[in-house]
């Protein structure tokens, strides 16, 4: 016997309440000079100087400033490695200058770089002529410089050197060229999201900063036993082949037409040769030693590694799932034709529809401008990434009152214009008529790359869907191995424990998606245990929670017409 007392139970977890969500946090992986590969980096606060500092130049380095400028949220970032180096491409001179420009070093981002001379000399020694240059293709112009008496001059932040030669500099010469990105493989990006999961921080989305570059594939052939004609060269652009064999017979004798259009257009007719370098490619063709017949037809496409990147990401965060970390992916579309990107965007599918696809360019102002440098080219991806993370987790990315996304100043490709990327699942963006400035064009279909009748069509759908994973798991994880009482004479939960579960998810999942700081995230939340196992021998607890999420107004429809009352 027991002297009398007072019992007391302390109990957790009444009060429900709610970790903070890293749904709007963004993790962004891509190339720059200043970080180390797969080494993850966090960013907060108002000042953007010590990450611009850290991480350099660069893709990744220009999409963090931006991002932080137009979101202000929280941001993770985690370089990949760059195996692609930055190309520099040919330098177009005009005007009546002897002076040659050339260029050495490995350009950290993407130029459309433009010299002018702005003071004539008839040589080096001269040490009177004088350039400007400008990295966006004329928008901003860096100070006037003197050319040195070396000839060489280096862009700072740029990994360029421009060098003159020994010659006369007449005013207004023109000196330009396009430069490539540096960029990451596949498998770069893979291991640099690896180095992100292997992080304990969580985030709800990663932006993949940088497009697959064109690869070859392999050519197919068909017709009546075609020789194996095969392809070499490091493609220049995104192309879709076709050699059509117009008359059968031997090298030398049969003759050929090449399409890089699929089929739209057509080159000359030529005489079969062993070889065919295809003008402005960087490709050559290989015809072998044999006989062609006129039904003979040789296909190829570069444009493979938007294919290849998809679905390893796609794999990569459905993989991150199975281990409770919940986050979609945006992925960046190549600077290609809308038929290609359509072709491309037609073959893509996803497992658990994580990934968002964006195609279209727009004119973006540098959050972090340099001499010469302050508006660049850059992929629809980056405002939209910006936009989802600034975004409450159940807004559309093309809700008109949010307002039009921050910097922008010209649109390459307007959805509003030349429509297509949306019926194809390539998210974009557009301009809408009596509204200044630009949105997310956020069509009908959704702006993820779901499967035709998924509900994550849209990007907030799997936004608050991963945030009710995580929540609904919390909830329950303190009842794992836990002992729950059972009905005697069935061995299914007894009602009271059934009650005391529900309440707890539905007091979570409410805190998170119906009551929070935020306001409603969706219309109501409802969680059911499942009373007719028999948990006693299945030992396994069964429930189920259901979600009303917000209707979304992707159309709007009104009937206006003259009546002679109201």
């Amino acid at each position: 016997m027991s002297l009398p007392e007072v019992v007391q139970t302390v109990q957790d977890f009444g009060l429900g309440q709610i970790l903070p969500s890293s749904a709007r946090i963004q993790a962004k992986v891509g190339v720059c000079s200043g970080a180390t590969p797969n080494v993850v980096q966090a960013w907060a606060g108002p000042s953007l100087r010590a990450m611009i500092d850290a991480l350099g130049s660069g893709p990744l380095a220009e999409a963090a400033a931006y991002h932080r400028s137009a979101s202000s949220s929280e941001l993770y970032t985690c370089a990949a490695t760059a195996s692609q180096a930055g190309v520099a491409g040919t330098v177009t001179h005009v005007g009546t200058g002897a002076s040659v420009m050339s260029t050495t070093g490995t350009p950290l981002d993407a130029y459309d770089l433009i010299v002018t001379i702005t003071r004539a000399a008839t040589g080096l020694a001269a040490r009177t002529a004088a350039f400007t240059y400008s990295l966006d293709g004329g928008a901003t112009q860096s100070p006037e410089i003197s050319v040195p008496t070396s000839g060489s001059y280096a862009i700072a932040g740029t990994g360029l050197t421009i060098v003159f030669t020994d010659a006369t500099f007449v005013v207004d010469d023109t000196y330009s060229l396009t430069c490539l990105a540096p960029n990451a493989t596949t498998s770069d990006i893979i291991a640099a999201i690896t180095a992100l999961a292997g992080d304990p921080r969580t985030w709800g989305w990663l932006h993949v900063v940088g497009s697959p570059r064109p690869s070859n594939s392999a050519v197919t052939a068909t017709g009546t036993t075609p020789p194996a004609v095969t392809l070499t060269g490091t493609p220049a652009g995104f192309d879709d082949g076709i050699v059509d064999i117009v008359v059968g017979g031997g090298i030398g004798v049969g003759t050929f037409r090449v399409s890089t259009d699929d089929g739209a257009t057509y080159g000359s007719t030529l005489t079969l040769a062993s070889t065919y370098a295809i003008p402005d490619t960087g490709l050559t063709l290989h015809f072998p030693t044999s006989t062609y017949g006129a039904d003979n037809q040789f296909t190829w496409n570069t444009y493979g590694g938007i294919g290849a990147l998809f679905a390893a990401l796609d794999a990569k965060m459905t993989a991150l799932a199975a281990v409770y970390r919940y986050a979609g992916a945006i992925m960046e579309m190549p600077d290609a034709s809308d038929a290609i990107l359509l072709k491309a965007a037609a073959s893509l599918s996803s497992t658990e529809q994580r990934v968002m696809v964006a195609g279209g360019y727009c004119s973006l102002a540098s959050s972090a401008p340099v001499n010469g440098g302050a508006t660049y080219k850059r992929p629809a991806a980056w405002p939209l990434a910006a936009r989802r993370s600034k975004a409450q987790i159940h807004e559309d990315l093309g809700w008109v009152a949010a307002g039009s996304l921050p910097g922008i100043s010209a649109l390459y490709r307007d959805e509003n214009l030349t429509p297509g990327f949306g019926a194809a699942r390539i998210a974009t963006l557009r301009t809408i008529v009596g509204m200044p400035g630009f949105y997310a064009a956020s069509d009908r279909v959704g702006d993820m790359m779901s499967a035709p009748g998924s509900d994550f069509n849209l990007s907030q759908r799997r936004t608050i869907m991963d945030v009710a994973l995580t929540t609904n798991r919390a909830a329950l994880l303190p009842y794992l191995n836990s002992s729950l009482v059972t009905n005697k004479k069935t061995g299914c939960i007894k009602e009271t424990e059934a009650r005391a579960i529900e309440g707890r998810i539905n007091s979570a999942l409410e805190g998170a998606l119906v009551n929070s700081s935020d306001g409603a995230h969706v219309t109501a939340v409802k969680s059911t245990v499942d009373r007719a196992e028999v948990i006693a021998t299945t030992n396994n607890l069964t429930a189920d929670v259901k979600i009303v999420p917000f209707g979304y107004a992707k159309g709007i429809t009104v009937t206006v017409h003259y009546s002679p009352t109201v």
